[in-house]
């Protein structure tokens, strides 16, 4: 006689039959997403990733802190700055990357100004800071890179305010903060750039969030208050991101994130909560990203990826594990781009991570020695309906495993032959005999 045990319950063989009741318990569950690396072993020119784009012809573009990579899905050409070369780039050291709507590809370095891409000739032209041309750029380190609805191309920097450049003309505007001017822009630290959806053009800062009345060329500004929770809360603002129903997301450096209503000037605050895990995982935000299926995301400085499930309003986290080669590379994820057939990029500052957002054809249900809701062994030799739209599996050195409906692991069994010991656990049939029983066929130990 042989008892197969889980705790809580024993189930004994003798005589061939087990019988049993089928009683499934709740368990956590368990979502994997595999993440897929580009980089520097697989040739990407530097780890530390502030930006990505896909243009026209399919081409991924990453840019690091040392070059620009074209990635083709197999091979990544780079592009660095060549003393002597007039036509290379301006700069190795990267900023932001955008594709205007003429197919032109840009890219604002972090200390060569803005470059503008010929494919062409694959030659680079320059547009760089000038101390003695008002019109030129106001710095040449690129914070921040926007096309808007009339074509025009945004420049925001560290510490030196907001460019507009007319490609007609190809001399820039630029918008500075004025202590004395309160209708100036709110700081000279720009971090972000959106458009909302009546055409008015948005400007994150570490000062707050800056709206600009085109036709006077004035800022409107929307600060956090202390004494009222419906602003933001935090003037350090990150990142900007439009969800489909024309509201803005607003990541913030130590505030959180921030849903905000581009007609009332109203914020709703979602913050980190260290008591309960369903809620944003650090306060300290680096991108926020809508994808094409209006699913939030957000990188953080230290804590992985966040996915927020507006349903339950939750937040899903992603983080690098150890154990894993298939988690994140690196738990501070600076940039989140999707390309045109659905698959996410994440740029940390270990390389480049990927997921496949298309549905999946297939679920993988796998053994984790350490997670123990998951299979107790990865080769499976059987597999039966049970009760209540739940199944057995049996596996190759693991036992018996009951599967609830979402195929989350409620309960294994195991051989326990008393103090003797030996090996039961191989089963290779199952046959289910009735709502309360089911015939286990071994390997070695019977029926």
């Amino acid at each position: 006689m042989t008892r197969y045990c889980s705790p809580g319950l024993c189930l004994v063989v003798g005589g061939g039959l087990l019988v049993l009741g089928i009683l499934p318990a709740p368990a956590p569950a368990q979502e994997r997403q595999a993440f897929r690396h580009v980089s520097v072993e697989q040739g990407l020119s530097h780890g530390v990733v502030r930006d990505i784009l896909q243009d026209r012809q399919g081409f991924i573009w990453i840019a690091t802190e040392d070059g620009l990579n074209r990635y083709d899905g197999i091979n990544l050409k780079v592009f660095r700055h060549e003393r002597g070369n007039p036509n290379s780039l301006s700069s190795s050291n990267f900023g932001k990357l955008i594709q205007d709507r003429s197919g032109i590809m840009w890219y604002g370095t972090w200390g060569g100004g803005l470059n503008r891409y010929d494919p062409i000739t694959d030659s680079f032209t320059h547009f760089r800071f000038d101390p003695a041309d008002s019109t030129s750029i106001s710095q040449d380190r690129t914070e921040a890179l926007f096309e808007d609805r009339l074509g025009d191309i945004w420049v925001g920097t560290p510490d030196r305010g907001l460019n507009r450049f007319d490609r007609e003309t190809e001399r820039f505007t630029r918008y500075r903060h004025d202590p004395d001017d309160p209708g100036s822009l709110g700081s000279d630290a720009v971090k972000a750039i959106i458009e909302s959806g009546d055409g008015r053009l948005w400007v994150a800062t570490d000062a707050g969030l800056d709206v600009l009345d085109r036709s006077t060329g004035t800022f409107e500004h929307f600060q956090n208050d202390p004494g009222d929770g419906t602003t933001l809360s935090s003037n350090m603002i990150s990142s900007l991101a439009r969800d489909t129903s024309g509201a803005l997301w607003i990541g913030t450096r130590g505030g959180g994130l921030n849903l905000f209503d581009p007609a009332t000037g109203r914020a709703r605050r979602l913050r980190h909560d260290p008591r309960d895990p369903t809620t944003l995982s650090d306060d300290e935000i680096a991108r926020v990203f809508v994808d094409s299926r209006g699913t939030l995301w957000i990188g953080t400085y230290d804590e992985g990826v966040d996915r927020f499930d507006a349903k339950t309003e939750s937040f899903r986290h992603f983080r690098h594990d150890i154990r894993d080669p298939e988690t994140l590379s690196n738990d501070r994820v600076e940039v989140i781009f999707e390309d045109r057939s659905g698959v996410l990029w994440f740029g940390t500052v270990r390389g480049v991570d990927r997921i496949d957002l298309k549905p999946r054809k297939f679920v993988n249900y796998w053994h984790d020695p350490l997670i123990p809701q998951t299979l107790p062994h990865p080769t499976v030799r059987s597999i039966a309906n049970a009760a209540a739209d739940s199944l057995w599996v049996g596996t190759d050195g693991g036992g018996l495993s009951l599967l609830d409906e979402d195929g989350h692991v409620v309960r294994t069994f195991t051989p326990d032959f008393g103090p003797d010991g030996g090996r039961g656990e191989r089963v290779w049939a199952i046959l289910p005999a009735g709502p309360d029983s089911v015939w286990i066929g071994t390997y070695g130990t019977g029926l």
